[in-house]
């Protein structure tokens, strides 16, 4: 690329540029999706916290930030609401936060706080600082509060707090950061990629046509997708990823990759991340043909209930009807149901062992009831007994699984058995999942111990394409557990051990647009969320300048391990079935997540399909 064409190309992409930053809300001007509830970029530290922004008192501008206690109870109490800021400009860097605070009958304390993480890494051991401005209480007009600090260069993360104790009312408002005397109000995420390496990314990457899918009378694509052929390889288990749920370009092009994989490359099973037993549903549709579509998919997520997701499932069914010989076979892997499995489990035990049924019964449906109000038994001791119990009843069936395998009479019956002892392995998997909450992130290895069941029982050698989120198809395999997705607890993960080059991994990007999510993860009705612009220096970042140069919205970059500059932690997206501001919070070693990545310069939200 010569001089004068790289300058015209800067010129072109230097308002995006300078847009691609993470803004600082400090002045609660800008709005969340929730309107007034939350201002952009703050979140909420402690359960029930009440902050609004308010258009009627204020020190600067449009909107302060109002916080209230109506009564002594907790929640009430110690009320709290952060802002993180991006570290890259702020380590070693002598900064200034300050701003105004206005009090009514506040009877307690009000103030800031800076927290912040730092990573030894020699021992990847953290710690935490945490420094406070002066406290105010009482009630009083504007008062300006400030805090100074040199900031460690081992940080990691760096928030502003601000606090309410007790009962009163609280106005925050007008606040800045200074770096080293100097105002700003963005920070860059990362250091800009060089000329450089923008030429060795336009080099390297693929152009393909539009995402969209074969439909109909229009033939599957073969050429314009035989880099994927090159990059899959020999491999039997395929994971698709997506950086969001609800992404209407993401689901084309996955179901787009799906028919390729199926065509040209022998793939049979397709793996959802979905309940277990919606996967079986499922299956019955597009395998046999019972029910309807729309009957067939009551029971999945309602990120998946989309019009791009219903016209894959029944491509699927029609590929079927069409090859009836050669069948394409779709299964859910997830454990985040307890009621359907159980109900299996009981039929299945009743049939094949009736003793052990009596023994059984009442217990299993006591598991039942217990697993679908969970969330009302906090006690650890309790929940540990749940899981003493399904795995109990989970470990005699395997016991016996041989001896019934070794008098069944048909492979119909063998099967039956197989899935038995599975459907007890799904419910003690859904209380493993539980008793911490999620927080064990054991849901992983759940999903990817059921795709190795699928693999190895049901359907042994047939090649698989795994669809799920980034989060969960990356295979983690970086020694620096920080620099992985989920720090290196994913589903992606436990296959890439077990099956080595046998497992491929492929991520979806996208540099800016819209997805369909809940609008919060209490409030689940679907919006149409923005996705904020990813910043310099994250890798979607510079491949919008690659998108913008060979005006092509959609690339493919493999990801070899081999080039020093793209295996250095780099931010990329991360954002799931909710909204979420920013987004750009991990840093990652790209090419140890994924083989490849697939680019889409600007995105829509996927289709409703509920109603």
């Amino acid at each position: 690329m010569n001089k004068l064409l790289k300058f015209i190309i800067l010129l072109t992409l230097l308002p995006c540029g300078l847009l691609a930053q993470q803004p600082l809300n400090l002045d609660f001007e800008r709005k969340s999706v929730e309107g007034a509830k939350r201002p952009w970029g703050w979140s909420s530290l402690t359960w029930g916290s009440h902050f609004e922004m308010d258009s009627t008192t204020v020190k600067t501008g449009n909107y302060s930030l109002h916080s209230k206690c109506r009564d002594q109870e907790s929640p009430c109490n110690n009320q709290s609401l952060a802002y993180s800021f991006e570290v890259y400009e702020l380590t070693g860097k002598e900064i200034t936060i300050s701003g105004f605070v206005k009090t009514k009958k506040a009877v307690a304390s009000t103030g800031i706080s800076v927290r912040y993480t730092l990573l030894t890494k020699e021992t990847e051991e953290f710690s935490f600082g945490e420094l406070h401005s002066r406290k105010l209480s009482g009630t009083f007009n504007w008062q300006k509060v400030t805090i100074t600090l040199k900031v460690p260069e081992s940080v990691t993360q760096f928030s502003l707090n601000l606090h309410q104790d007790g009962l009163g009312e609280v106005w925050y408002d007008d606040f800045t950061l200074s770096i080293e005397n100097k105002t700003v109000k963005q920070l860059n995420a990362a250091e800009a990629f060089s000329n450089k390496n923008i030429d060795w990314l336009s080099n390297h990457v693929h152009s393909f046509n539009s995402p969209l899918p074969a439909i109909g009378t229009n033939p599957i694509p073969s050429k314009d997708l035989s880099f994927f052929k090159d990059a899959v390889g020999d491999s039997k288990i395929v994971g698709l990823g997506e950086s969001t749920h609800g992404t209407s370009e993401f689901f084309s092009l996955k179901h787009k990759l799906l028919q390729y994989a199926v065509t040209e490359l022998g793939f049979r099973v397709f793996v959802l991340e979905d309940h277990f037993m919606a996967g079986e549903d499922i299956n019955a549709f597009v395998t046999n043909g019972t029910g309807t579509l729309r009957e067939a998919i009551k029971g999945i997520f309602a990120t998946w209930n989309t019009a791009e997701v219903h016209k894959m499932i029944q491509w699927i069914r029609n590929y079927n009807q069409a090859h009836a010989d050669d069948l394409i076979y779709f299964v859910g892997v997830d454990i985040q149901e307890v009621t359907r499995p159980i109900d299996s489990l009981l039929y299945f035990i009743k049939r094949q062992d009736s003793l052990y049924f009596e023994k059984t019964e009442l217990e299993l449906k006591e598991l039942r009831e217990v697993g679908a109000r969970h969330y009302m038994i906090q006690d650890t001791l309790v929940r540990m007994s749940w899981i003493d119990k399904s795995e109990s009843i989970y470990t005699t069936l395997l016991a016996n699984k041989e001896k019934w395998l070794q008098t069944a009479t048909s492979n119909a019956e063998k099967t039956q058995i197989e899935y038995g002892v599975q459907y007890a392995n799904i419910v003690q998997q859904y209380f493993k999942e539980i008793y911490s909450f999620g927080s064990a992130l054991y849901r992983d290895e759940a999903m990817a111990e059921n795709i190795s069941w699928y693999f190895e029982k049901i359907h042994p050698n047939k090649k698989m394409i795994v669809w799920a989120h980034d989060s969960h198809v990356s295979r983690g395999d970086h020694d620096g557990i920080f620099t992985n997705l989920n720090n290196g607890v994913t589903m992606g993960s436990f296959l890439s051990k077990k099956y080595k080059n046998n497992y491929k991994s492929f991520g979806l990007a996208t540099y800016q647009g819209n997805y369909l999510a809940f609008k919060t993860y209490a409030y689940q009705v679907q919006i149409q969320a923005p996705l904020f612009p990813s910043p310099v220096g994250s890798l979607e970042e510079a491949l919008h300048q690659i998108a913008q140069e060979k005006k092509c919205e959609n690339l493919y970059l493999s990801l070899p391990r081999s080039i020093d500059w793209l295996n250095k932690p780099l931010p990329l997206r991360f954002a799931n079935h909710v909204s979420i501001d920013y987004g750009y919070w991990g840093r990652l070693v790209v090419p140890c997540q994924f083989d490849g990545l697939f680019f889409i310069d600007n995105t829509t939200s996927a289709k409703n399909n509920s109603r």
